[in-house]
């Protein structure tokens, strides 16, 4: 009896130290995977990837991804006014603020180079709305940099500011560099783009800046208005440019905002029921983004002097376009952007013998 006795045990014994083997190679993999990805993703985002192992796998893929660059203006200038222990804790303060943001959207932290941030959004977690996720991402960086300017005094009287480049196409993602050391990261012409947006701030005024591809996707969620007609280094072709101003806010808040403000009994006793059932996140919850970063209502009027402005700028109509500047001026003072078409537009007046025949709208940057 103990000759059948004996091989049954060893198949049971065999068997349960392949099952604790195989157990044990794919906690350590899911732990390495884990350790390796903590530093571009947040917690949440790599548990529900971890089980697919097929979108971390080693290599390149082209996707249709949105790229986000952003930096802090004039950070050379004032950062060498600043010792190396008050750099470093400025530092790490305002990149644990825009990590946390990136990873609230659920976006992938590239890298972080001297006060630059580069993420991405669309892989490892696929989702059709990456453009929408940067773009509101951008915007909420843009306002938590708004707060924190109320709190951070600079030397030298420098104002703390970030300027934000946005771009959406077809990029390469994977884990590249050698066997021993790699970065998880996007490469190709449309990542350049999204590079070469972020500095055009500065020239524009503005804060943020997106193609547009991004704008395509996100036009109908995020308010923005049209800028510039552009060709940047390494691009041949011209790419339109926008300026994201806010969330568009809902039609219906428009529609019956003074009746909102009046609710009869029926409605009081279904707001009551829905927040008993669902909770108060209910209604948060179907759109992205805070209510702190919903367009202003007095850029309708102002976009749509400028993008006028703006049409009679590319007619090469510089009297009419200029009074038109003029106007999106006095209802938005400071506007950058207005105030640079004008100088550009005396640039022309002075350049040009003949403008109907001799301008070009497309400006041209060369620069990196």
């Amino acid at each position: 009896m103990l000759s059948y006795v004996y091989p049954g045990l060893a198949l049971v014994f065999t068997s349960g130290s392949l099952i604790s083997y195989k157990y044990l190679t794919e906690e350590r993999e899911k732990k390495r995977t884990k350790q390796v990805f903590s530093h571009y993703l947040d917690q949440a985002v790599i548990d529900q990837v971890i089980d697919q192992p097929d979108k971390l796998k080693l290599g390149g893929e082209k996707h249709s991804l949105t790229v986000l660059f952003s930096d802090i203006k004039g950070f050379s200038t004032f950062s060498e006014q600043m010792s190396p222990q008050e750099l470093v804790g400025f530092l790490n303060t305002y990149f644990d603020e825009m990590t946390e943001i990136i990873f609230k959207y659920q976006g992938t932290l590239d890298k972080l180079i001297g006060d630059a941030v580069m993420c991405f959004w669309g892989h490892p977690v696929e989702t059709e709305e990456h453009p929408l996720r940067a773009t509101i991402a951008a915007l909420e960086m843009m306002q938590v940099v708004r707060q924190i300017q109320e709190s951070v005094n600079l030397p030298g009287g420098h104002r703390f500011d970030i300027r934000i480049g946005v771009n959406t196409g077809d990029m390469v993602v994977g884990n590249m560099g050698s066997q021993h050391r790699f970065s998880y990261t996007v490469m190709g012409d449309d990542v350049n783009l999204g590079a070469r947006l972020e500095p055009l701030n500065k020239y524009y005024g503005t804060n943020i800046l997106i193609s547009g591809s991004t704008y395509e996707k996100i036009k109908d969620r995020i308010f923005c208005r049209e800028l510039d007609r552009v060709t940047v280094k390494g691009k041949e072709h011209p790419v339109t440019i926008y300026e994201p101003l806010g969330l568009r806010r809902p039609e219906r808040e428009q529609r019956v905002s003074e009746r909102r403000s009046d609710p009869t009994l029926w409605k009081r006793f279904k707001g009551a029921y829905v927040a008993g059932r669902h909770g108060e996140r209910r209604r948060s919850d179907r759109r992205q983004g805070s209510a702190e970063l919903l367009v202003d209502p007095k850029w309708d009027e102002i976009r749509t002097i400028f993008e006028h402005a703006l049409e009679l700028y590319r007619i090469a109509d510089f009297d009419g376009a200029e009074q038109a500047f003029d106007h999106v001026m006095k209802l938005a003072p400071g506007d950058g952007h207005s105030l640079m078409m004008k100088s550009r537009i005396e640039k022309f007046r002075l350049e040009l013998v003949d403008a109907k025949s001799e301008f070009d709208p497309v400006h041209k940057f060369d620069e990196k």
